[in-house]
């Protein structure tokens, strides 16, 4: 006889959507599991973990967060974090060693936005863009292991620190009720006594 391959499928999930959001995003937190999207009857989407062998029922993963992107192991190809939503994308590692990196990475440059923009399994080395006061934004190699953060560039290398103004969140609420994120940024130190 023959050898083959027998696939055998199975319905994961069903949904009828007036919105037509829903599909695969990827493997789960483990590799039995998948990750997939569906929309509610209010139009949002909802990330919804479910086991393969379909044991059990699916889990709702993160109501109550609003997700920019999520992030999965370039080799495991598991999910591994999330951008969380917001006026800075914050990163959010679910294994709490690789989240005490990302910690300590936005606490090696104070005063500053931390942007993770690539990064090693296990994030031993990342580079990372800064900006804030004083910084029209600064690229970093940040290695854990070494200890270091070493410039890789400058957005704005012309533009000198004293150039820049201070920047700073701030939330109102509009008139419907609906709070709002911004970023005011103010003019550089003295540029105001400057004015005439």
């Amino acid at each position: 006889g023959r050898d083959g391959i027998v696939l055998k499928a199975q319905v994961l999930a069903e949904q009828a959507s007036r919105y037509g959001d829903s599909g695969i995003l990827g493997l789960g937190r483990s590799p039995d599991t998948v990750l997939y999207v569906v929309t509610d009857e209010e139009g949002n989407s909802r990330v919804m973990e479910r086991r393969l062998d379909g044991a059990a029922e699916a889990v709702e993963l993160y109501a109550e967060v609003l997700i920019h992107n999520l992030l999965f192991d370039p080799v495991s190809r598991l999910h591994i974090g999330y951008w969380k939503e917001g006026v800075r994308p914050e990163l959010v590692m679910l294994d709490p060693n690789t989240q005490a990196r990302v910690a300590a990475t936005r606490k090696a440059f104070p005063g500053s936005r931390v942007h993770f923009a690539a990064f090693s399994g296990g994030l031993d080395r990342m580079v990372v863009l800064t900006e804030g006061d004083e910084d029209s934004g600064t690229w970093w190699l940040v290695d854990i292991a070494q200890g270091s953060a070493d410039i890789l560039g400058q957005n704005f290398p012309q533009i000198s620190a004293g150039q820049i103004g201070p920047t700073r969140e701030w939330q109102y609420r509009a008139a419907d009720g609906l709070e709002i994120e911004a970023i005011v940024t103010e003019p550089p130190t003295g540029a105001r006594d400057n004015m005439a």
